[in-house]
């Protein structure tokens, strides 16, 4: 039986874990036996040159002339190579679960394997994961991290024309604590709470030869989501995104000779916000390095202040008021991220 495989067929190695034969060209066929990889079998020849340097052609039509025939094998359309079970039965195979033996320096020319992994090999590779094979659905995430930003180009309306000013880089501290929500298998999507804490200082020279400084903090806090979108074994890739209700506090100190007056101005807003962060995999033993941008859209919204003035001069009397219009900015942020059960 062997010797009759030979005449008409090429001999090929299974070149994956485990393939199954199949009794028709397609994968929803009955599937007819079973090979593991390294096994041996036989593919049909379809009159592939015998060595790359003779030609081969089609002997059966010689009224049409030498038709030449390709030095290696081609796929057919349907994806499958023709071979035999081990009862002699008619079966047909995926062709890029086998390696055909040439035998020759064809060899060099073809790859072993075209998958980085092979696709049937359901084994885990040691060590296995931390309390495999129980699923646990209480995963949480936390993350700590240096956050900065631009600041908004805005100042209280003064009195006198401003001749220099000096806008500082908006820098706090950002976190999140979140939990996989409990209909998520795949651990993907995560619900919980985030905030921030920032502040940021403005100089300002005025004609009127006072110099005021401007010391601004903010502290937010509101209900926030993350979707990993792209995840491989040492990165991962998310979207996420919340509001937060905003505590804006300014305090404005205007000194002009030896007169220094200090006023505090405050108000609420609620702030939506969208980003998406980079996680790079366990830096540390359950750790990761943590790095995102995120947008803020701001809606209008004023400062006020019940502060008695000391010195009117120093205050605009019409307009005691800072004012932020529509905008929006951008933060960057920098620190890690734990995730544990």
């Amino acid at each position: 039986m062997v010797f009759c495989q030979n005449i008409w067929a090429a001999e090929a190695v299974v070149i994956v874990l485990q393939t199954p034969l199949f009794a028709g060209p397609k994968i929803d066929s009955t599937i007819l036996q079973y090979h593991r990889k390294g096994e041996h079998l036989y593919i049909r020849d379809s009159n592939v040159s015998p060595s790359p340097h003779s030609k081969n052609y089609d002997s059966n039509n010689p009224e049409e002339g030498e038709e030449y025939f390709p030095v290696f094998h081609q796929v057919p359309s349907s994806g499958f190579f023709e071979t035999v079970t081990r009862t002699g039965q008619s079966a047909f195979i995926k062709a890029d679960h086998v390696k055909i033996l040439y035998a020759d320096e064809r060899e060099k020319l073809t790859e072993i394997s075209p998958f980085e992994h092979d696709p049937t090999d359901y084994r885990l590779e040691e060590p296995l994961p931390p309390k495999y094979p129980i699923y646990d659905p209480n995963r949480y995430r936390m993350a700590l991290a240096y956050a900065f930003g631009p600041q908004r180009k805005v100042n209280y309306p003064y009195p006198s024309l401003i001749t220099g000013e000096d806008f500082k880089v908006r820098k706090g501290f950002y976190g999140h604590y979140i939990k996989k929500v409990d209909w998520d298998p795949y651990d993907r999507f995560y619900f919980g709470f985030f905030g921030y804490y920032f502040t940021s200082e403005t100089d300002f020279s005025l004609l009127s030869g006072t110099f005021a400084i401007e010391e601004q903090k903010i502290i937010s806090i509101g209900p926030y989501f993350s979707y990993d979108t792209f995840r491989i074994n040492k990165l991962t890739l998310s979207f996420a995104g919340g509001i937060t209700a905003n505590r804006h506090i300014m305090t404005i100190k205007a000194q002009n000779g030896a007169s220094l007056d200090q006023r505090t101005f405050a108000s609420w807003t609620l702030t939506p916000r969208l980003g998406s962060n980079i996680q790079i995999k366990s830096v540390f033993p359950n750790t990761d390095f943590f790095t995102g941008v995120e947008l803020q859209a701001a809606h209008p919204f004023r400062l006020t202040s019940s502060d008695p003035q000391q010195n009117r001069n120093n205050w605009n009397q019409e307009k005691d008021r800072v004012y932020f219009a529509p905008g929006a900015q951008f933060t960057v942020c920098l620190g890690v991220q734990s995730t544990y059960e």
